[in-house]
């Protein structure tokens, strides 16, 4: 399960099962190139106060639930981290010892692993052209 950036086309998503204006059967689809479901984040912004009650829901129902979230600062992101046990960041290569760092700093109280992935979103085609 994996709550994503909405997109234009979605016209529901988590945000909008933690206000009671959906439900999971009208937001989950099937990823046709994986074996995952998928649920968008949605058109509204996240109310952190009601994420507990919906990852619970998906907690009942899949084994492992990963959350995306574009800024780990977020106070949404910052809720769904409280209800994990695991916080995967990542961020481009010179870049990710700081911001482990930083995440480190801001979720310590939390008590989570904090898994740093180095990004390297160079296009070998292109340089190769260059």
């Amino acid at each position: 399960m994996i709550a994503a950036p909405a997109s234009a086309e979605i016209e529901a998503g988590l945000a909008e099962v933690v206000a009671g204006e959906a439900g999971f059967e009208q937001v989950l689809f099937r990823d046709p190139a994986s074996p995952l479901d998928i649920v968008m984040a949605g058109v509204a912004r996240i109310d952190p106060d009601g994420l507990h009650e919906a990852f619970g829901a998906l907690l009942a129902s899949y084994d492992c639930v990963i959350a995306f979230a574009g800024n780990w600062s977020d106070e949404a992101a910052l809720a769904a981290a409280a209800m994990g046990r695991r916080v995967v960041l990542v961020a481009e290569a010179p870049d990710l010892d700081a911001a482990l760092r930083r995440a480190g700093g801001a979720l310590r109280a939390l008590d989570l692993d904090i898994i740093g992935l180095a990004a390297d979103h160079r296009h070998p085609s292109r340089e190769a052209a260059a």
